[in-house]
């Protein structure tokens, strides 16, 4: 998980920090010339977060939010996927999507088992793994171009979700269970898995602070 996001980090620092170049500012707008609006709203990947436009191409999807746009491209390769953000220069009414006007900044990540959940205001949201839960969760101010979280959670069946006062929801593994701390301990071992215990947290997208709620489950890992 380092390496990802020391490479995630790279990647936001060269594209936020100078004007990306040209080829990629081609590959967007080549990209974008032939998508379509598919869905008026939808919500992806985390409940409570900003609803967006969806827009389908031949290869990928655009999400478009009120201050950033989502390009998804299919790279081709199992478990990966390209993903490029860039501001929404959007005129009222306007139905089409506005591209890279001026000096618009351009984030973009491309690696394997990094995934795009879901945009609440300046905040990108992005899950990191290849495998089943648990997995990385990443917090990325566009604003600011920053990482505000990065953390691990579970999701498999207990929800991660943004409620009315801007605090992200989710469970964080917190240490390895006993049968002491676990009912389930024996049954979950015996179908192959590992039990965990998780703990409920909560992140005020706010003040950028976490808190632990001090309420755990012991949940079934693989």
């Amino acid at each position: 998980m380092i390496i990802n996001l020391l490479y995630l980090a790279a990647i936001f620092t060269t594209f936020g920090n100078q004007s990306p170049p040209g080829d990629l500012r081609a590959f967007v707008l080549q990209q974008t010339r032939t998508f379509h609006q598919t869905q008026k709203w939808v919500f992806p990947g985390i409940g409570g977060a900003d609803s967006a436009q969806v827009y389908s191409g031949q290869d990928g999807k655009i999400y478009r939010y009120t201050h950033y746009c989502v390009l998804i491209n299919d790279t081709g390769r199992d478990g990966a996927e390209s993903t490029i953000i860039f501001h929404n220069e959007r005129q009222a009414g306007e139905d089409s999507v506005v591209l890279l006007k001026g000096d618009t900044s351009v984030f973009a990540f491309d690696y394997f088992g990094i995934w795009f959940l879901a945009v609440k205001g300046h905040d990108l949201f992005i899950d990191e793994g290849c495998c089943p839960g648990p997995r990385g969760l990443v917090i990325y101010d566009l604003a600011n171009r920053d990482t505000v979280l990065s953390t691990d959670y579970y999701n498999d069946d207990l929800p991660m979700y943004i409620d009315r006062r801007s605090r992200l929801i989710f469970w964080n593994p917190t240490w390895t269970a006993t049968r002491a701390t676990c009912p389930d301990y024996d049954k979950i071992e015996k179908e192959g898995l590992t039990p965990i215990i998780v703990e409920k947290c909560s992140f005020d997208l706010s003040e950028n602070s976490l808190k632990r709620l001090h309420e755990i489950r012991c949940v079934a890992t693989q």
